[in-house]
C-alpha cells in the first residue's frame, strides 16, 4: 500500500502468585524437613534477643510481575522503500526463594527478588533500487540490567543440624540457612548491545545472490563477588546454641586486598563481533534448488584482565589472555527438490549440512576479568584439618554487621580464572534431512525430519588447583582427601562432614591436600570437540480449512555434552557436572535431553458477528522428565565439591565391595560399622532396586544425567475476539491467554515434580550415599533416605497464569 502508515502500540501485564517450595517444618502441610518449628523459633529467638536483627520466616506465596510495552511503526514510503521502527520494554520483578530440599530450609530474609529490565530499539530501511537489486539495513540498540533485590543485609548463615533426625523426615543432616544469600552479596549485570546489519540481494538469472556485513558491540559490566558479606557454618547437635555463641563451625568471606574496592572485581570490558557472509541460491530447474554459503565471524576485543605473574607461572597459563582476534569460518549448503507428482500432491525432500556460532558467550568469557587474583582475597575457616575454626589461630566469632567482617589475614587465598589459548565463541556442525508429503486423505500434511549435531568447539572447565592425588580409591577414582580424610575415623556416624560428631579425631583432615596453599579456588576453560546430538520428528498437520485446523508431533532426541554450561561463574560451572574424576572431558548425556516429547495442537475461529472472528486455540505438550544423576552426598573423593561424585553401585547383595552403616544409630559408637550393616545394606538395595537407573548400574558408576523425573503434562489455552475499530479500516482483537490450563481446573494437574538445581554442588543431583571413609581397601557407605523430587516453581511453571492483551490496528 503506497503512502501509508501504520502504527501498532501494545501493553501486556502478566501477574502470577508463586507458590513457596513445598518443604516445611515438622508438623506443616508441606513435604517436612527433620527441623522441628521450636528449633526455627530458636533460632529466631538468638537473633533478635542476641544479635537484634531479624532472620525472617516462610511465607507460603510470592508475586511474580512482568510488564511488557511494545510501540512498531511501519511506513510504506513509496513503491520501492519501506521502512519500520519498533520499540519494546520489559520490566520484570521475579521473587526467588532459593534453598528448599528435603533435608534444607531456608527463611525469606535469605530470598531476594531479581528485577530485570530489558530496553530495545529497532529500525529497518528495505529498498528495491531495480528489479535484480535490492538491501536492507537494520540498526538497532538493547539495554539490559539485572540487580537483585535482597530481603535483608546481613552474612549468610547455616544452621546444621547433626543429631538423630525426627522419625518420618529425611536421614541425615538438616539445614537451615538464612541472611543475605552468598550469591548476591555483590551482583550487578548490565549490558549495552549495538547492532548493524546490512545486505544486498542480486537476482542473476537462475541465482539469487545475497551478500553482506553484520557487527555487534556488547559493553558488559558485570559484578558478581560471592561471600562479600561473610558466611557462617554452625554444626552440631544444637547448632542454635553454636550460634547463640558467636562460635563459627565454618566461615568464608571475600574481602578486597589493600587499595582495592569491591568495584575493582567487576568486569568492565567491551567484546566486539564482526561477521562476513555470502550465499548463493540456485533454482536448477522448478523442482530443485540448491543453497551455498559461506560465513565467516571475528571477534575483538581491547580489554585486558590484570596480569598476575606469580598465577600465570604456578599454573602455566596467561591470565590476561582473551578472544581478542579469533575467527571462525563457516561454509554451508543446503537443498530442496520437489517431486513432480501424477497426482498433483505436493511433496518435497529438503536437506543440508553446515557450521554454526553459538550466541556471545560473553558472560563466561567476563569471569577472568573477575577473579585476577589481584582485587580480592578469599578467606576461610573450616570444620578440620589445619584450616579448622576450632583452632585458637582460626577462631571465628559471629557479626551481624555485613561491613564489619573478620578477615583471618593468615588464610588469605587468590582465586583466579584462566582462558587457554584456542578458546573461542562455541560452534557446532548440523545436518538435516526431512520430507513432507500431502497425503491423500482429507489435506493432511505428513513431516519426517532427522537433525543431526556435532559440537566443533565446546567448552570445558578444569580445577588447576587440586593438588596431585593422593591415591586412587577401591572404585577406581582419584582422590584428593589426605590419609585422615581417607579414614572412617574422620567420619561421622551421618558421613555428611569430616569430625560430624567429635571434631578432634579429624583435626588433621584436608581435601586438596597437595594443592598450592597460595591459592584457593583456579579454573580453565579449554575447547573440546566432544559432544553430540540425533534428533526425529514425526509430525502430522491438518492446515486450517473451514476454520479448523490441528497437527500432533513426537520428537526423539539423544544428546551428549562435556559440560551443561548452567551456570555464570568458572568454579560454578566446574562444580555443577556430576564426575567420576574431577578434571575428566568426557561427553554424556545432556542435563537438557528431553528423551521423548509429545506435542498437539487444535485451532478454530468463526465470524459470528460480521467479519469479526472469534478465534480458540489449545495446545499440549507432553515430555519425559528433566535427566539428573546419582551421586554421593557429600565430599567423595576430597576435590573440595559436595554432591558431585558420581555413586558406585556394588555388584549384587553380599558382594562384599562395599561396608554399610547406618547413620545416627542410637547407642552404637558413632565411628564403627559393626552391627547396622545389615540394615544399611539391607536399605541400600532397597532404593537400588527400586530406581531403573541404579539398577541398572550394578558393577559400575551410575552414568551421568541416566536417570529421569517424572512425566510432565501441560496445556496452553487462547481466546481471542476481533472487535470493530473507530474507522472503517480498523479493528481491535482482545484475547486471553491461560497458561497450563490444566492446573486452574485441578492444583495437582499440570505440575512438573523433578530433581532441582543446586549450584555448586552438581547441578541436577540426586542423594542417598555418604561416603564415610575407607576400611581396610572399601568404602564405607551410610545410608540415608534418597532426596524427594520438588514441583518446579522458578517462574510459577506448575501453576496457571493468566495474560489478557488488547491490539488496535490500522
Amino acid at each position: 500500500i503506497k503512502d501509508k502508515l501504520f502504527f501498532f502500540a501494545s501493553y501486556e501485564e502478566l501477574s502470577s502468585n508463586r507458590d513457596v517450595p513445598q518443604f516445611g517444618p515438622i508438623g506443616s502441610s508441606q513435604t517436612n524437613v527433620g527441623i522441628t518449628p521450636e528449633q526455627i523459633k530458636a533460632a529466631q529467638d538468638v537473633a533478635k534477643n542476641t544479635y537484634g536483627i531479624d532472620i525472617g520466616g516462610i511465607p507460603s506465596a510470592d508475586t511474580l510481575l512482568v510488564k511488557d510495552t511494545l510501540l512498531k511503526l511501519d511506513w510504506n514510503i513509496n513503491e520501492n522503500h519501506r521502512a519500520n521502527f519498533r520499540y519494546t520494554k520489559t520490566d520484570q520483578s521475579q521473587p526467588i526463594a532459593p534453598g528448599f530440599s528435603s533435608n534444607t530450609l531456608s527463611l525469606d530474609s535469605r530470598w531476594y527478588t531479581t528485577g530485570k529490565t530489558v530496553e530495545s530499539v529497532v529500525g529497518q530501511w528495505f529498498a528495491d533500487w531495480s528489479n535484480v537489486f535490492s538491501t536492507e539495513l537494520k540498526l538497532s540498540k538493547r539495554d539490559f540490567a539485572s540487580a537483585p533485590e535482597n530481603n535483608s543485609n546481613m552474612p549468610e548463615v547455616a544452621l546444621v543440624f547433626t543429631g538423630t533426625a525426627p522419625a518420618g523426615t529425611a536421614t541425615g543432616n538438616r539445614t537451615l540457612r538464612f541472611g543475605t544469600e552468598e550469591t548476591r552479596h555483590f551482583n550487578n549485570l548490565q549490558t549495552e548491545t549495538t547492532n548493524a546489519y546490512f545486505a544486498g540481494n542480486l537476482l542473476l538469472n537462475d541465482h539469487e545472490i545475497k551478500a553482506g556485513v553484520d557487527f555487534e558491540s556488547n559493553a558488559i559490566y558485570n559484578a558478581f563477588v560471592r561471600r562479600a558479606k561473610g558466611q557462617y557454618t554452625f554444626q552440631g547437635a544444637d547448632p542454635v546454641a553454636l550460634w547463640a555463641a558467636g562460635a563459627a563451625s565454618a566461615y568464608r568471606i571475600q574481602q578486597p586486598q589493600v587499595g582495592r574496592t569491591l568495584n575493582d572485581a567487576a568486569a568492565d570490558m567491551t567484546f566486539d563481533n564482526l561477521g562476513l557472509f555470502v550465499q548463493d541460491t540456485w533454482t536448477v530447474n522448478k523442482q530443485l534448488s540448491l543453497m551455498a554459503g559461506l560465513r565467516i565471524d571475528s571477534i575483538s576485543t581491547s580489554d585486558r584482565p590484570i596480569a598476575n605473574p606469580t598465577a600465570s607461572a604456578a599454573f602455566g597459563y596467561d591470565n590476561t589472555h582473551t578472544v581478542d582476534g579469533e575467527k571462525l569460518i563457516q561454509p554451508r549448503f543446503g537443498f530442496n527438490y520437489a517431486f513432480d507428482r501424477a497426482d498433483k500432491r505436493k511433496s518435497q525432500v529438503r536437506g543440508g549440512v553446515g557450521l554454526f556460532q553459538g550466541a556471545a558467550a560473553s558472560v563466561w568469557y567476563a569471569n577472568p576479568f573477575q577473579n585476577t587474583g589481584m582485587v580480592l582475597n578469599d578467606y576461610e575457616c573450616t570444620l578440620t584439618g589445619s584450616t579448622a575454626c576450632s583452632l585458637p589461630a582460626n577462631k571465628v566469632v559471629y557479626n551481624p554487621d555485613p561491613t564489619n567482617q573478620p578477615s583471618l589475614k593468615n588464610s588469605a587465598r587468590q582465586n583466579v580464572d584462566f582462558l587457554a589459548p584456542g578458546v573461542s565463541q562455541p560452534s557446532v556442525w548440523k545436518m538435516n534431512l526431512a520430507y513432507d508429503a500431502e497425503l491423500p486423505w482429507y489435506g493432511l500434511v505428513a513431516g519426517a525430519e532427522w537433525l543431526h549435531t556435532q559440537v566443533k568447539q565446546g567448552l570445558a572447565y578444569k580445577h588447576l588447583n587440586l593438588g596431585a592425588p593422593t591415591g586412587t580409591s577401591p572404585d577406581g577414582r582419584q582422590i584428593f582427601w589426605n590419609a585422615a580424610g581417607q579414614s572412617t575415623s574422620c567420619w561421622g556416624a551421618g558421613g555428611a562432614t569430616p569430625g560430624a560428631i567429635t571434631g578432634q579425631t579429624c583435626a588433621g583432615a584436608s581435601v586438596r591436600s597437595n594443592r598450592n596453599n597460595a591459592f584457593n579456588d583456579v579454573t580453565v576453560v579449554e575447547a573440546t570437540d566432544e559432544g553430540h546430538g540425533n534428533t526425529v520428528t514425526l509430525s502430522l498437520n491438518k492446515p486450517t480449512r473451514d476454520g479448523l485446523g490441528w497437527g500432533v508431533a513426537y520428537t526423539r532426541t539423544n544428546a551428549t555434552e562435556v559440560s551443561p554450561l548452567t551456570s555464570s561463574t568458572a568454579f560454578s560451572q566446574w562444580a555443577n557436572r556430576p564426575v567420576f574424576n574431577s578434571n575428566e572431558v568426557v561427553d554424556a548425556n545432556s542435563v537438557y535431553r528431553i528423551r521423548n516429547r509429545v506435542s498437539a495442537n487444535l485451532n478454530w475461529s468463526k465470524a459470528f458477528i460480521g467479519q469479526y472472528k472469534t478465534s480458540v486455540g489449545v495446545f499440549y505438550e507432553g515430555r519425559d522428565g528433566k535427566p539428573y544423576s546419582w551421586t554421593f552426598n557429600n565430599d567423595m573423593n576430597g576435590d573440595g565439591v559436595s554432591g558431585n561424585d558420581l555413586l558406585y553401585i556394588p555388584k549384587g547383595v553380599g558382594s562384599g565391595e562395599v561396608l554399610f552403616k547406618l547413620p545416627n544409630v542410637t547407642g552404637q559408637p558413632a565411628n564403627t560399622v559393626a552391627n547396622s550393616g545389615a540394615a544399611a545394606e539391607a536399605k541400600f538395595w532397597s532404593i537400588v532396586d527400586s530406581e531403573s537407573s541404579l539398577s541398572n548400574s550394578k558393577g559400575g558408576v551410575v552414568g551421568r544425567n541416566t536417570a529421569r523425573s517424572k512425566f510432565a503434562n501441560s496445556f496452553d489455552t487462547r481466546i481471542s475476539q476481533e472487535i470493530p475499530g473507530f474507522f472503517g479500516n480498523h479493528k481491535g482483537v482482545v484475547s486471553l491467554d491461560i497458561f497450563n490450563f490444566a492446573n486452574l481446573l485441578n492444583k495437582s494437574w499440570g505440575r512438573i515434580d523433578e530433581i532441582g538445581f543446586s549450584d555448586g554442588t552438581g547441578g541436577q543431583v540426586r542423594k542417598f550415599v555418604n561416603y564415610a571413609g575407607i576400611e581396610n581397601g572399601k568404602m564405607v557407605y551410610s545410608v540415608n533416605d534418597p532426596f524427594t523430587l520438588t514441583t518446579r516453581q522458578n517462574k510459577g511453571e506448575s501453576q496457571w497464569a493468566m495474560q489478557v492483551t488488547v491490539r488496535y490496528e490500522f
